[in-house]
C-alpha cells in the first residue's frame, strides 16, 4: 500500500472510530437518569488526554530502545484504565508485548491531572523490521504528531554542513501509524481517542 493510500486508510479508520465515540458519548450524556447538577459537574470535568511527544527511550532492564508514546492528561480530573494500541493499514499491530511493555502498559493505568505516562509500544528494531517490509529507507529520522511535521534542518546540518559537504539533498517520507487511546473517567464514563503519529523516514541522501 502506497504512503498516501495508507494515510487515507488510517485517517478513515480514525474518523469512523471518532464518529462512533461521539455517538456513544452523546447518548450517554443525554441520559435522563442523570440529575442536571451531576451532568454539569461531569461536563466540566471531561477527561482530556493528548499525545505530548513521541521518542525513542530505553527502560530499566532493557538494552534496546522502544518507540515510546508519552500521553499527558490536561483535564482537571484523573483518567483511569488508560490503554493504548497501534493501528496499521490492516488493523492492530505490535499486539505482542514483552516484559517491559507489560510493566508499563498495564490495563489499569492511571494518569492523574497534569501528569504524563509513558507507553513503550514497540521495540525500535521491530518497528524498523515492520516498516522495511513496506518501504525502503535508510533510517528513522524523527517523529511527528498528527499532521505536524518536525523541522529537520538541525538533522540536515549535522549530516551535511557540519561535515563540510558543499551540498546535500534529502528525500523523506511520512509513515503514519494509527493510535487508539481508551480510558475511563472517575464518573465511570468510557471513551476512545483516535489519533495518529508519523514516523519520518530518511529514504535516501545525496551528498557531494
Amino acid at each position: 500500500m502506497k504512503p498516501l493510500d495508507r494515510l487515507t486508510y488510517i485517517s478513515s479508520v480514525v474518523a469512523v472510530i471518532s464518529a462512533l465515540c461521539s455517538g456513544i458519548v452523546f447518548l450517554w450524556a443525554g441520559s435522563s437518569s442523570l440529575a442536571p447538577s451531576k451532568r454539569v459537574v461531569i461536563d466540566k470535568n471531561k477527561v482530556q488526554l493528548q499525545i505530548d511527544r513521541v521518542e525513542n527511550k530505553k527502560f530499566v532492564s532493557s538494552d534496546e530502545e522502544y518507540l515510546t508514546v508519552i500521553v499527558k492528561n490536561v483535564a482537571p480530573v484523573s483518567a483511569r484504565n488508560v490503554r493504548m494500541r497501534i493501528l496499521g493499514s490492516d488493523g492492530e499491530i505490535f499486539a505482542d508485548r514483552d516484559d517491559i511493555q507489560k510493566m508499563w502498559m498495564i490495563d489499569k493505568r492511571r494518569i492523574d491531572s497534569g501528569e504524563k505516562a509513558y507507553f513503550p509500544v514497540v521495540k525500535l528494531s521491530e518497528l524498523k523490521e515492520y516498516i522495511s517490509k513496506l518501504e525502503s529507507f535508510e533510517r528513522i529520522e524523527a517523529y511527528s504528531i498528527d499532521s505536524v511535521r518536525p523541522d529537520l534542518m538541525a538533522a540536515r546540518q549535522k549530516e551535511c554542513f557540519d561535515k563540510g559537504l558543499s551540498s546535500c539533498m534529502f528525500d523523506t517520507l511520512n509513515f503514519p501509524l494509527g493510535v487508539e487511546i481508551k480510558y475511563e473517567s472517575i464518573f465511570d464514563e468510557k471513551g476512545t481517542i483516535p489519533t495518529f503519529i508519523n514516523v519520518i523516514l530518511l529514504k535516501n541522501s545525496i551528498k557531494s
